[in-house]
């Protein structure tokens, strides 16, 4: 089984700000986190610190992305360190933040479900 990487949930999780019906993406994107190491805690934390704030404008935009982000351009964007205190990085994280709770809400009961038919089985 193939070890699934940060880069694989940033870019699962992508899918949740494309300018279309994210429902399609709902499903597969929380079985990919429910399979891999990461903690509940860290997934939330990739979701709400790390996409969150570097999509969401996606979200607002006239004519967003609605196919699929690069996965080179998305890596590169989240991996850039930032200061401290970056005005526009802390405006980006709480605009439209009851979305992305939302959307974990919603990701994480699946994990939940996923993870314990794992278990029991």
């Amino acid at each position: 089984m193939t070890e699934i990487s940060r880069e694989d949930i940033w870019i699962a999780l992508s899918d949740l700000y494309l300018d279309t019906d994210i429902e399609p993406f709902l499903e597969p994107c929380a079985q990919l986190l429910a399979e891999s190491s990461f903690s509940r805690e860290e997934l939330q934390h990739m979701l709400l610190d790390e996409v969150h704030p570097a999509l969401v404008t996606n979200l607002l935009s006239v004519a967003g992305e609605w196919g699929s982000f690069d996965r080179d351009w998305l890596c590169a964007r989240l991996r850039k360190k930032r200061s401290a205190w970056n005005p526009r990085v802390w405006l980006a994280r709480r605009i439209m933040r009851g979305y992305a709770r939302t959307q974990w809400q919603r990701l994480d009961e699946i994990i939940v479900r996923l993870r314990s038919a794992r278990t029991a089985a």
